[in-house]
């Protein structure tokens, strides 16, 4: 049996989800040398943790969060008070 593909959690208390940087550059770079990886990142203001982005939507649209961007999963968290 084939060993699963190691992951990288990278978690971010103050990047948006589809922050350049971390997703399209260094997640990005992680992703295309064979690793999954995920970032875990605070929902945008007034939006719920991970919510569900409609097939086809922009990523980066004004208060959507994309499922996926670069090779990189993204999920969310409801920030604190």
């Amino acid at each position: 049996m084939p060993e699963p593909t190691p992951l990288v959690c990278m978690l971010s208390a103050a990047h948006p989800p589809a922050d350049v940087r971390v997703v399209a550059k260094e997640g990005a770079a992680l992703a295309e040398a064979g690793w999954r990886v995920l970032h875990l990142c605070p929902a945008p203001a007034g939006q719920d943790a991970s919510a569900p982005l409609r097939e086809g939507a922009a990523p980066g649209g004004a208060g959507t969060v994309p499922d996926s961007h670069a090779g990189v999963a993204i999920r969310t968290y409801r920030r604190g008070r």
